[in-house]
């Protein structure tokens, strides 16, 4: 491998065993989007140590004593050969004490919370371990109608998005991404499966949701859902699959068409998936499709 590019790459912990973690923005040629310790490539007449302490400088406004701890050698986007310096360090510093100087965010997280974003290809090399133990992948539909009413199935116990002593959740259609699927492929065989909506434009990529392991059912290490915008006239649910199947296979048990005022004034027993659906939903209603998938919390 022609090593044309040298990364120096730290991997900095607070007093609480958080890691610190970057989202590389969405305009990066490489991964775009996605997580990742604080990097930067190693200027001419640098070494990488002093490359690694400048970086770290510039990107989070910190200074650590840095170890380097190993060495990972890879071929990225284009052929290009690109040899990383990892740097390992600690710091006493808070969130409130980060500095975001690069990217879209710059957080201390927990291992189950970083087990549940969506990381660069390599971490596990550049962590040294796996991060990202038992991840489940999800695809979901925003369906609406042609009055703007959501389509929403009811997900009952054992299903992962059910958290302990809850009574159900209301959750977008859709499910899991199958080995070998793409999230497109695996949207429309879920939408066929539980809906019998067919589904034959590639629907636009409006919201992105991490959850950590800590808010699921136990066993799981974080959930990825990547939701789709459809537009459909208003139909009744009916899918290949059985209402028993549905129930024993997906844990599925109602589907139900909501207005946006029901889903804000509902006080019921059963939770929303996300729990404030209603301001990400109103947001898509008010301005439209967005230019990047909006980032949802629990």
């Amino acid at each position: 491998m022609q090593i044309t590019d040298e990364v120096a790459v730290i991997v900095l912990t607070d007093r609480l065993g958080r890691v610190l973690m970057q989202q590389r923005g969405f305009d990066k040629r490489v991964e775009p989007g996605r997580w990742g310790p604080p990097c930067g490539l190693v200027e001419p007449g640098e070494d990488a140590l002093t490359a690694a302490h400048r970086e770290l400088l510039e990107e989070t406004g910190l200074t650590a004593t840095l170890e380097h701890c190993r060495v990972v050698e890879q071929v990225v986007a284009g052929g290009i050969g690109v040899r990383f310096h990892v740097f390992e360090g600690s710091t006493d510093a808070r969130q409130e004490d980060v500095i975001l100087g690069e990217g879209l965010a710059m957080l201390f997280l927990t291992r189950a919370e970083i087990a549940s974003k969506e990381l660069v290809s390599n971490a596990r090399a550049l962590f040294g371990q796996d991060m990202t133990p038992n991840l489940r992948r999800a695809v979901r539909a925003i369906v609406l109608d042609e009055d703007d009413r959501i389509l929403l199935c009811r997900f009952a116990p054992p299903h992962p998005a059910v958290p302990d002593q809850a009574d159900g959740v209301w959750a977008a259609p859709g499910g899991g991404i199958e080995p070998g699927e793409d999230p497109l492929t695996a949207l429309r065989r879920e939408l066929r499966e539980e809906t019998g909506l067919t589904v034959t434009v590639d629907p636009p990529h409006v919201w992105h949701q991490e959850i950590a392991a800590a808010d699921l059912v136990p066993g799981l290490g974080g959930l990825i859902n990547d939701y789709f915008l459809i537009r459909t006239s208003h139909f009744q649910p009916r899918g290949e699959l059985t209402d028993d199947q549905l129930a024993t296979e997906e844990n599925l048990a109602a589907f139900r068409w909501w207005t946006l005022s029901e889903i804000v004034n509902y006080a019921g027993r059963e939770l929303f998936s996300p729990r404030d659906l209603a301001t990400p939903l109103t947001a898509l209603l008010t301005t439209g499709t967005p230019m990047h998938p909006v980032h949802l919390g629990l």
